[in-house]
Formats: C-alpha cells, sequence, structure tokens
C-alpha cells in the first residue's frame, strides 16, 4: 500500500482512495487464493490461470453487487487508466507477487503514457519502488 500511496502522491491521488482501492483489490485475491489452498489443482498453469481469471471475474462480481464507487468499481475492470489506476499499478509492477493481483490498467502499458505525461510516470514509479524498498526489517525477515 505505501508504494500505491506514494505514486499516488506524485500523481496527485488522494491518499484515502488510495488505500481504499488497495484494501479493496485485496479482497477477491484473498478469497481465491484460499479456495484454490483448500483445493487440490496439480497443474501449475492451471493454477496460475484460474487464480488470475478467478480473481478478476470475481472482483468485477463483488464490486457490482456491493455498488463500489464509479472509480473503484473501474479498477477491477482494468479498463479506465485513471491516475487511481495508474497508482496502484505501479506500485504492483514492484511486488515479486504481481502475478497474482489484479491489473488495474489496460494490458497495453503504452496506453500509461496517453493517461500521464512520461515525467509525472518517472517520477510516480519512482517514489512506489522507494517506498516498497523502504520496509522495515522485520517483513524481510519474515519474507526471507
Amino acid at each position: 500500500m505505501r508504494g500505491a500511496c506514494a505514486a499516488g502522491r506524485e500523481l496527485e491521488v488522494d491518499p484515502d482512495a488510495v488505500a481504499l482501492a488497495v484494501h479493496l483489490l485485496v479482497v477477491p485475491v484473498d478469497l481465491v487464493l484460499w479456495v484454490l489452498g483448500t483445493v487440490p489443482v496439480p497443474h501449475r498453469t492451471l493454477r496460475r490461470t484460474l487464480v488470475r481469471r478467478l480473481t478478476e471475474r470475481l472482483a468485477l462480481g463483488l464490486a457490482r453487487l456491493a455498488d463500489m464507487p464509479e472509480g473503484i468499481r473501474g479498477l477491477f475492470a482494468a479498463a479506465d487508466t485513471t491516475p487511481l489506476a495508474i497508482a496502484v499499478h505501479l506500485a504492483r509492477e514492484h511486488l515479486p507477487s504481481a502475478h497474482v493481483w489484479p491489473r488495474t490498467v489496460p494490458d497495453d502499458d503504452g496506453i500509461l503514457l496517453d493517461a500521464a505525461p512520461a515525467a509525472v510516470l518517472t517520477r510516480a514509479a519512482g517514489a512506489a519502488r522507494e517506498a516498497m524498498e523502504d520496509r522495515p526489517e522485520h517483513l524481510d525477515a519474515a519474507v526471507g
């Protein structure tokens, strides 16, 4: 979340909106990982596909059912390239587990340049990377 908030500051996005978006994006991922943890899926490619596809479908369904605000709902569809979607995307790109987390912008990364100036995107990506590198030592010990 710190990475997304740092990128959001560079993109002039409300930090509370970024924090809410990140928290809401985690819910469908956790649900899918929990289900796949209880159901044996021996084929690695099938498991990865299920994680990606089920997460996307579940996220979209939850966003509609919960009547989330359009700005948040758009993140689950990866349809709009808003500053909020870009901030979350830039932080996602620095995660070792990025393949598990849903994309918040369309697959074409070139579309980012149409949404924000290159200098702003560079600053935002750098801020996300720096914020994520400044993790507390206890987290590094838990991961490593």
